[in-house]
């Protein structure tokens, strides 16, 4: 049996939302997951692209390039420093997110959520899973002591 416990991702939240199978199978049994198709990978791509011209739009900003450990202690220097940040990371209570855009606002920080599906129409709705998405990064910057001052879609 498993003693260690994996952190939890915002992605992984999301995909056990609609699927409790597909996030234990994630965590506990990765080698029985099923590798993205080709819709997926382009989804992925465009996405990131989207991120980067999203950070145009936020010119100093200091984007946050390492990964685990290393990116938490670069969070941390550059908080005390910068007034926006790319990609973030945090962790708190089991759980690890990477901020779209983290931006000063005052004594506090303003969350920026990217997304490159379209805005809403009139009649349309806010994809629920987006807003889960936002919230659950709120929560795990509140726990690790960020003060939060508002969230938004991008």
């Amino acid at each position: 049996m498993r003693t260690d416990v994996p952190l939890l991702t915002k992605r992984d939240f999301i995909n056990g939302l609609s699927c409790p199978k597909r996030l234990y199978l994630a965590k506990f049994h990765r080698e029985l997951e099923t590798p993205p198709d080709e819709g997926s990978r382009a989804r992925m791509a465009d996405g990131n692209d989207i991120g980067a011209m999203a950070r145009l739009m936020f010119p100093g900003g200091v984007l946050i390039e390492a990964s685990g450990p290393d990116a938490l202690l670069a969070t941390e220097a550059m908080m005390q420093e910068a007034h926006t940040l790319f990609e973030a990371q945090f962790v708190s209570g089991g759980r690890s997110v990477r901020v779209d855009i983290l931006q000063r606002d005052g004594d506090g920080w303003r969350l920026l959520e990217v997304k490159s599906s379209k805005q809403p129409g009139e009649k349309e709705k806010v994809k629920t899973h987006h807003l889960y998405d936002v919230a659950f990064q709120v929560l795990v910057l509140r726990e690790a002591g960020v003060n939060v001052k508002s969230a938004n879609l991008c």
